[in-house]
């Protein structure tokens, strides 16, 4: 039988800590997209947008959340986790319950650096935490 290493409280306030952080950074992207072209914007978010990409993700809709997901925040190694503030045992309660997502990577390089735990936000729970936002 799992038994958690995290109270109730503490894996509530980490769930609305995460929540926030990504719909912040969300909204925060919205603001940069007029900048997409410029060489900041690429090394803040790690791409550059056409005119067009620029256009098509400068609204605020599920489809610019659900493309933010995917290719600019979606999740963090563990280790990336525990340097944001999060206890592993937290992360570890957050995917058992199923917040939180879950991929693991065992080839050398992701032993060597320690990056073999990858916790992400889901497009389903993107979704949720978009559809509460918006109703709050």
């Amino acid at each position: 039988m799992y038994k958690a290493w995290s109270t109730p409280e503490q894996v509530e306030e980490a769930r609305n800590s995460i929540k926030a952080e990504f719909i912040n950074r969300y909204y925060e992207f919205l603001e940069d997209v007029p900048n997409g072209g410029t060489m900041e914007f690429g090394r803040k978010y790690g791409i550059l947008l056409s005119e067009d990409g620029i256009k098509n993700h400068s609204k605020d809709t599920m489809k610019n959340l659900l493309w933010y997901q995917q290719n600019i925040f979606s999740g963090r190694w563990l280790p990336k986790w525990v340097e944001a503030g999060y206890s592993k045992h937290v992360i570890w309660d957050l995917s058992n319950e199923g917040f939180l997502s879950y991929q693991m990577y065992s080839n050398h390089m992701a032993r060597a650096t320690g990056r073999t735990d990858w916790y992400y936000i889901s497009q389903r729970v993107a979704r949720d935490i978009y559809k509460e936002h918006k109703a709050a």
